[in-house]
């Protein structure tokens, strides 16, 4: 897991997070949190900074409705890019 552990405790972080996700997808994404959802974008953060992100585009294809979508308050894998000014959710 890339992101300080510390940090993410402070947005919620729990054991019972680390049960979902696949240990392999941990070495290659950050866990984030979405915080704020906007049109076509969203806010989410590592505890450290928050960031606007997109969508990758596998996601925007394999969505069948608004619910597939992350909403606030979940826990997404994410890339942090541009010295943690721009994300892209997994």
């Amino acid at each position: 897991m890339n992101s300080n552990k510390k940090n993410l405790e402070k947005i919620g972080f729990g054991k019972w997070v680390l049960k979902t996700v696949p240990p392999e997808s941990l070495e290659q994404f950050d866990l984030a949190r979405v915080i704020a959802v906007h049109k076509d974008s969203y806010t989410i953060s590592n505890g450290e900074v928050d960031v606007l992100a997109e969508l990758v585009g596998k996601l925007l294809f394999n969505a069948s409705s608004p619910i597939d979508y992350p909403a606030v308050g979940d826990w997404v894998l994410a890339n942090f890019y541009d010295e943690n000014s721009f994300g892209i959710i997994h």
